[in-house]
């Protein structure tokens, strides 16, 4: 004699959320493991062009205080014209 097992429709729905959930928990992992690979890639590349930007900036500054020491009066002129400029955007009406 064979018996048959039978479900109600209340089972089957927890066994289909519990299915999905799984799913989705497994899903949601690989996201995030995806996620945290990309910002460690990220973080890694800002800080390379982090040193590069601050290389680049210590070279500007070196030339320019060069220039500023063989050129005084250009240096004072540059200066003063830069700053009526800033004057002017800032105290415009």
């Amino acid at each position: 004699m064979k018996t048959e097992t039978t479900f109600s429709p209340t089972d089957i729905g927890a066994e289909i959320a519990s299915r999905a959930a799984e799913r989705f928990a497994t899903t949601a992992r690989g996201a995030r493991e995806e996620l945290s690979t990309r910002i460690a890639r990220l973080k890694v590349q800002a800080r390379k062009q982090q040193k590069h930007a601050r290389a680049m900036l210590r070279s500007q500054m070196k030339k320019t205080t060069g220039y500023v020491r063989r050129n005084p009066v250009t240096g004072v002129g540059v200066a003063f014209a830069a700053g009526v400029l800033v004057c002017g955007l800032l105290f415009r009406r």
